[in-house]
């Protein structure tokens, strides 16, 4: 079997983001699609006013945009025991989008496979290694094995980071953020408005949807977590934040929310190989009072393309810059929110 010129573990944002830039670059590619992974509830994310021109460079066009993502027009946070903030966006003004991160991953999709990128669906990865200069991954897809072989290697499979487990790659973990989310009736709250406040063990965050429904996210260490929180416990921390008290006016419909916990801790992938990368979760995991995760997954998908092509060309130059690159940015949001925390300096060697 002729390899492929690249397989991408993941099928997420940035392994997506990924698959299309390599097929622009006329690179052949195999997109490794998990139907193991945890299912993904279309939680809402925001996407960092850049954002828009990189799924516009990915061809997804402002028209498809605007469809599915609309943009905040209200932004309202309050810390600690100081006032309420609202920033409210001017029409025409760049802004950032309110995702749903499941129709997100399903229109890069669709885009890759436009692309040329072949999906396989698997399970797992049984056993990856490579040989000769070639990647050589065994799949399960749950009732049979299948064999794949690819010149170069992009680990976009999340957080999980699958092919770094796979090859024994250390992941350092900063911290043990954690966050539960309850979905309710969004009547009572502007579907285009997110919101952020501290209360006494965390802070909350809530946005609409254009489904009229809306999501609270509460966010703690789980350090200080014995049990997963109750819809009922989340929404009494609510009452402590008057911005987001309309919500509770729908609260029996909100205590039958299911609790959906989700990993939410800071995380470093330490890799210094040159015939394969990560991008996206797989290489680092940010705090999401930064609202940076999206992005920087659609961007580190499309840079991870040109590595490959430089690599497979012969070159390293991409590689060390994108490397240099991905820790600076890792290394200036870690610092940002330390500071804003008030923890001390974390130093990665």
């Amino acid at each position: 079997m002729e390899p492929a010129d690249v397989l991408v573990v993941g099928d997420g944002v940035a392994g997506c983001a990924a698959a299309i830039a390599l097929g622009r670059l006329g690179l052949s590619t195999i997109v490794l699609r998990s139907q193991g992974s945890q299912a993904d509830s279309d939680l809402p994310e925001t996407l960092a006013p850049g954002g828009s021109k990189l799924l516009d460079d990915l061809g997804l066009g402002c028209s498809l945009t605007a469809k599915n993502f609309p943009p905040i027009t209200t932004k309202i946070s309050r810390w600690g025991s100081g006032p309420v903030q609202v920033a409210s966006m001017l029409p025409g003004a760049s802004a950032p989008l309110l995702l749903g991160k499941a129709r997100l991953k399903s229109i890069l999709l669709e885009v890759a496979l436009g692309s040329g990128a072949a999906v396989v669906n698997a399970a797992h990865i049984h056993k990856v290694e490579r040989q000769s200069n070639i990647w050589r991954a065994n799949v399960h897809d749950g009732a049979e094995e299948q064999v794949l072989f690819a010149r170069f290697a992009v680990d976009a499979s999340g957080r999980r980071a699958a092919l770094a487990q796979r090859l024994g790659c250390r992941r350092r973990i900063l911290d043990s953020l954690v966050s539960f989310w309850i979905v309710g009736p969004g009547e009572a709250w502007p579907s285009h408005a997110v919101a952020t406040a501290t209360v006494t063990d965390g802070w909350l965050f809530c946005a609409g949807s254009r489904s009229g429904n809306a999501a609270i996210g509460f966010f703690t260490a789980g350090s200080r977590c014995r049990a997963k929180p109750s819809a009922d416990s989340i929404l009494k921390r609510v009452e402590s934040v008057p911005e987001m008290a309309d919500l509770l006016r729908f609260a029996p419909d909100w205590k039958r929310s299911r609790v959906m916990a989700r990993n939410a801790a800071t995380t470093w992938l330490e890799n210094g190989d040159s015939d394969w990368i990560a991008c996206g979760d797989a290489l680092q995991t940010i705090d999401p009072i930064a609202s940076s995760g999206t992005y920087i997954a659609l961007r580190q998908g499309i840079a991870a393309a040109s590595v490959a092509e430089d690599i497979l060309g012969g070159g390293l130059s991409a590689l060390r810059t994108y490397q240099r690159a991905s820790k600076a940015e890792f290394d200036n949001i870690l610092a940002k929110r330390n500071l804003y925390y008030g923890l001390r300096p974390i130093t990665l060697a």
